[in-house]
């Protein structure tokens, strides 16, 4: 093993530990509705005009750094895995008041 594959993984290890110290707590849980940050630009679309948050998805699971995602108008595409700093808790039109607390459900075992 050469001296810069060792060093390549050393980085890689340092950038995920640094990413994943960046994690929030997870405030979703299984069954809650969530919104998807998107990844990628359109075309001919800047930044600043792309809607960078999509549809509200199904959390089929919770680990400590991943959700799986369920689309709710497509449940034919199977459940896809992404990381906590990607999806936020969806709240509907008439719960988006800065008086209104949002009460999450306990996670199952959690008393």
């Amino acid at each position: 093993m050469g001296r810069s594959e060792t060093g390549h993984e050393e980085r890689g290890e340092r950038v995920a530990r640094i990413y994943h110290g960046t994690a929030r707590p997870s405030e979703v849980w299984v069954g809650n509705a969530v919104l998807y940050m998107t990844p990628c630009a359109h075309k001919g679309l800047t930044a600043k005009l792309k809607h960078k948050w999509t549809r509200p998805y199904l959390v089929k699971a919770v680990t400590d750094m991943n959700v799986k995602l369920q689309s709710f108008n497509h449940p034919e595409k199977g459940p896809f895995v992404t990381h906590l700093n990607k999806v936020k808790l969806f709240l509907k039109p008439s719960m988006r008041g800065a008086d209104v607390k949002v009460y999450l459900p306990a996670p199952a075992g959690v008393q």
